[in-house]
């Protein structure tokens, strides 16, 4: 089985060859700071409520899924499902991801949404900061349109079945 969350499917393909049976994840890199949205993203186990963690996310588009540094993972305590995954990297590389969930989420104080999260070794920036990242599928599962022109997300007012 296959997770193949980018435009680029030759890619995904020739990774797919190379590891065969493994799952594999597109992970974008880090999009330029020009024109970015952050948001608050609020993630609590669905399981132990107790577990939770508030920060504040880059909004990625070229991200599939909420994605956060590994050294976060244990915050969490233990999810109900999770498995280890192979992500491919856009610069065509190959790390070791944890991919499990759900956990409740919620962007800003828009709807909340149960996601998967992407637990990706990241390095942190220079004063020691991570940065995650909301990939698109939680902005679809959470009904959240991005207003490019003024920069900020949105709550759409149905839920798009299509």
């Amino acid at each position: 089985m296959r997770f193949d969350f980018t435009p680029g499917r030759a890619y995904a393909d020739r990774m797919t060859q190379q590891l065969v049976a493994e799952r594999i994840i597109i992970v974008r890199p880090r999009e330029t700071r020009t024109g970015s949205i952050t948001a608050l993203l609020k993630l609590t186990n669905v399981n132990d409520p107790s577990k939770s963690l508030s920060v504040q996310a880059l909004v990625g588009t070229g991200a599939a899924y909420i994605t956060l540094p590994a050294a976060w993972r244990e915050r969490f305590g233990k999810l109900y499902w999770e498995e280890q995954v192979l992500a491919g990297m856009a610069d065509g590389s190959v790390r070791k991801a944890s991919f499990g969930g759900p956990l409740h989420a919620q962007i800003n104080d828009l709807r909340r949404f149960s996601a998967d999260v992407l637990f990706l070794e990241m390095e942190p920036g220079p004063e020691g900061e991570y940065q995650p990242l909301i990939g698109y599928m939680a902005l679809q599962e959470a009904g959240v349109a991005l207003d490019m022109p003024n920069e900020r997300l949105i709550q759409l007012p149905y839920v798009d079945v299509k």
